[in-house]
């Protein structure tokens, strides 16, 4: 049977999305002391569309975080834009821009905050989960390993292995993804 073609603008499939939320941002949030789920997803009653995970930290909000993840490729047409020239972030905002588009308004109505987190199958990561999560973290980490008297390595290292981890999980689900599209079914 023929698998329908896919282009690079297309969502990236529920198992690549999947591998990369268990594999790298579970243990990020839960690092972090959120409860991090992923079965009660369904922030649009009627279509059934969802989210990754519902993230929850009494300690940070009294409403629960809706999070999506999007992967996308700058080399992408859609993506090859004057604003890309100049923009390192363009393909993560666009990606961010239209996840909002599909999951915010109904994340709001089922009184979630929401939040996509976008990334690029070259490594970049979007501003919003940025700001919101990583930069918060990594100075609340910094300042406590110079408050014990250190220098600040240890956090350096665990940014750049938070980094890493999603680069290396981002690899193999692409590789997963051609495969599944280019290989033939004995070749697997």
């Amino acid at each position: 049977s023929s698998r329908p073609a896919r282009t690079c603008c297309t969502a990236a499939p529920p198992s690549r999305s999947r591998a990369t939320t268990k594999s790298v941002l579970k243990p990020f949030y839960t690092s972090m002391g959120y409860v991090f789920n992923e079965n009660l997803v369904h922030c649009h009653v009627n279509s059934g569309k969802r989210v990754d995970a519902r993230c929850s930290n009494s300690a940070v909000s009294h409403r629960d975080e809706a999070l999506d993840l999007t992967i996308g490729c700058p080399m992408a047409e859609c993506y090859l834009t004057a604003a890309a020239e100049d923009d390192r972030h363009a393909t993560t905002a666009a990606l961010e821009k239209g996840k909002h588009a599909k999951h915010a308004a109904a994340a709001a109505a089922a009184g979630m905050q929401y939040l996509t987190c976008a990334l690029t199958t070259f490594g970049g990561w979007g501003e919003e989960f940025l700001k919101r999560h990583v930069r918060p973290e990594y100075a609340r980490r910094r300042k406590a390993e110079k408050a014990e008297g250190g220098l600040g390595w240890k956090t350096q290292a665990w940014k750049q292995a938070l980094f890493e981890d999603m680069c290396i999980s981002i690899a193999r689900s692409n590789y997963l993804m051609l495969s599944e599209r280019t290989l033939p079914f004995g070749a697997r």
